[in-house]
């Protein structure tokens, strides 16, 4: 079970950022997303929307009650909330997307190849091998 520390940061009037982590890392992604569903399913007044990221969720607020509703969440978050447990109904489902490495639409191809030290075309099959979250 992980449960990084959650770190509260006002972002603007209306958006609070709940930060898990500084990097990407899959557990700490797995603790976003359920960090995520539990607030989700809480009844938190005058949220807009959240997002989740890597390490971090944000959520909006409506404008008129920002405030109250942004102070009523840090206070709730002195609560534990459950952590992340990881269970196949939070899996995320693998997709595959068809790439396009032609000069019309990978314009820094040769640009991100030459910074890795690679050819185009390894720095492609690198790319290609890699399993994105």
């Amino acid at each position: 079970l992980m449960k990084p520390p959650v770190h509260v940061e006002l972002i603007t009037e209306r958006h609070l950022r709940l930060v898990l982590g500084t990097t990407i890392d899959a557990g700490v992604n797995r603790a976003v997303h359920a960090l995520d569903a539990w607030l989700a399913a809480q009844p938190v007044p005058d949220r807009i929307e959240q997002w989740p990221g890597y390490a971090e969720l944000v959520i909006s607020f409506a404008p008129r009650s920002a405030t109250a509703a942004i102070r009523d969440l840090v206070a709730g978050m002195a609560e534990p909330w459950p952590g992340a447990a990881p269970s196949p109904d939070t899996t995320p489902n693998a997709l595959s997307l068809p790439v396009d490495f032609g000069p019309g639409h990978a314009p820094d191809l040769a640009d991100c190849a030459r910074h890795a030290g690679l050819h185009p075309d390894d720095w492609c099959a690198r790319f290609l091998a890699c399993r994105f979250q």
